[in-house]
């Protein structure tokens, strides 16, 4: 296999990872957020997703799971 098909091919597995690797924040009123969970206090979660970092009370948070696979 030359250099540059295996370099393809590592890209490609770290691309197909990437999703699966991702934090899943679902919040009360519906929205679904995948991204990377930044900080988590008893307070707030600040989650950032799509290169944007937000914070959100834990009281308007449904669930939030770690290493969810992205839909």
């Amino acid at each position: 296999m030359s250099l540059r098909c295996l370099g393809a091919a590592l890209l490609t597995l770290l691309l197909a990872l990437g999703p699966a690797l991702a934090d899943t924040l679902v919040l009360k009123d519906g929205r679904k957020l995948e991204g990377e969970i930044v900080e988590e206090t008893d307070a707030q979660v600040k989650f950032k997703s799509r290169g944007v970092t937000v914070s959100f009370k834990k009281d308007d948070v449904q669930s939030l799971t770690r290493g969810a696979v992205a839909e």
